[in-house]
């Protein structure tokens, strides 16, 4: 009886060339992508340091150009800053001078009510506290104050904060608003490629810097918008101001022209310096007739006894001008939100420039890893082995269970490649293993 043994192979194949060419693409792809993540986490890293001329010359060229922007902005702002520091200093000594040196003459004033026995040398040097700050406000006295007399200077202090006033409003944002225009000019400069307006941090980051420029220099509510107002405000006021503590040195020059001990004055004094201390601490109040705290009406015979001004005003009258320390801190708060504002768009520019160089890096080393691809490929395709139609015969004799011999030979049809046989012939040994 004869057996047809059949013989079953598992046989592993591979096709080399197509898998090697992909395999072999993608893993000089994925070489080259991460040798391109490795560029970008050098990008991103180089954020804290702003150091991007290894990356994109041209990104960190253009991002030093706007960080110079914004340092020449910050500039301008610090002088501002500057003024509106001086403005509030001078303004702090004024509140003080005020607050205290009409201390004197309201102690006074209310013994003079209560018809309390004063010394005339103590009105005397009263009253000539308020001549020595009439003659430092509007310059009619010079040196006939008595050495022994208080000389509390309220007048030249207020006087002193019209100066700082004139200081703060001298300023303006001209030179600020020209060095943003300058700072858009350079973001401009840079056109977006198209890898760049796809990309969704591309997006994400010129948004940000987009909002941060509108929130410092949008035309209605910029911070950039709200310093401008807020400095034009506290033009006005200053001017509003200077016209009451011309009242102010006014009233003085009347009073001087009464003695020096005489009671009457010495309360008529205490009205004007309560006034001028009530629009330094508190504002300008307007009572529903128009006038103001400092309108007070000093008349009288010179060589008679002073009479009692009769200027009656409501203390709570509405404050129709705030009181100068509000409107100069105004300022100082509008500068720190314009500083704020200017960072904010420094840091959103910085993000832009690293992200742009991101991307840029991202593109560059994925378009290496298509161009490694593609040469890969064709170098494979050049050496890519010529297949051909055979035809192949053989002879197999087998020795017990276990051995057995064969020839074959392949002939090659149309071979015309002379790297190439026409002809193999083929001596074969094999050895079965297991079996019976």
């Amino acid at each position: 009886m004869y057996k047809l043994l059949i013989s079953t192979y598992t046989i592993l194949s591979f096709n080399l060339k197509i898998s090697l060419d992909e395999n072999g693409s993608f893993i000089n792809a994925s070489t080259n992508v991460a040798g391109a993540a490795n560029v970008l986490n050098g990008a991103t890293f180089s954020v804290n340091g702003t150091v991007l001329s290894g990356v994109n010359p041209a990104l960190n060229a253009n991002l030093s150009s706007q960080l110079d922007a914004i340092q020449k902005m910050q500039a301008s702002l610090q002088d501002i800053s500057n003024d509106v520091i001086a403005g509030q200093t001078q303004i702090g000594d004024a509140r003080r001078v005020v607050n205290d040196g009409v201390n004197g003459v309201a102690a006074t004033n209310n013994q003079i009510i209560n018809k309390q026995k004063i010394d005339p040398s103590i009105l005397a040097g009263q009253f000539g506290t308020g001549v020595q700050t009439a003659n430092d406000t509007i310059g009619l006295f010079n040196s006939n104050i008595a050495a022994g007399l208080n000389t509390t200077n309220i007048m030249k202090t207020a006087n002193d904060l019209v100066t700082a006033f004139n200081q703060t409003t001298g300023r303006n944002t001209n030179s600020l608003m020209d060095r943003i225009s300058a700072f858009q000019s350079s973001i401009a400069q840079v056109t977006p490629t198209q890898a760049e307006l796809q990309n969704p941090a591309y997006i994400q980051a010129s948004n940000d810097l987009s909002n941060s420029l509108k929130a410092l220099n949008d035309p209605n509510t910029g911070a950039i918008a709200n310093l401008k107002s807020t400095i034009e405000n506290n033009q006005v006021n200053a001017q509003k101001y200077n016209a009451e503590l011309q009242k102010v040195g006014n009233n003085l020059s009347n009073l001087r022209n009464f003695g020096w001990s005489d009671p009457n004055n010495i309360r008529n004094l205490s009205q004007v310096v309560s006034a001028l201390k009530s629009t330094i601490l508190d504002g300008i109040k307007t009572d529903s007739s128009g006038k103001t705290q400092n309108d007070i009406t000093i008349t009288g015979d010179p060589t008679k006894l002073a009479p009692l001004s009769p200027t009656k005003f409501d203390p709570n009258s509405s404050t129709t001008t705030v009181d100068p320390k509000t409107s100069i801190d105004n300022i100082a708060t509008a500068v720190a939100e314009v500083k704020a504002a200017i960072d904010k768009v420094g840091q959103d520019a910085q993000k832009l420039a690293i992200t742009r160089a991101i991307i840029s890096a991202s593109t560059s080393a994925s378009q290496a890893s298509l161009n490694a691809a593609a040469q890969d490929a064709a170098r494979r395709k050049n050496s890519t082995p010529t297949i051909l139609p055979t035809a192949k015969a053989g002879l197999i004799a087998f020795f017990g269970k276990h051995q057995s011999v064969s020839v074959e030979y392949q002939y090659y049809f149309r071979n015309t490649n002379p790297s190439f046989t026409s002809g193999e012939v083929t001596l074969n040994y094999a050895y079965y293993f297991g079996g019976k």
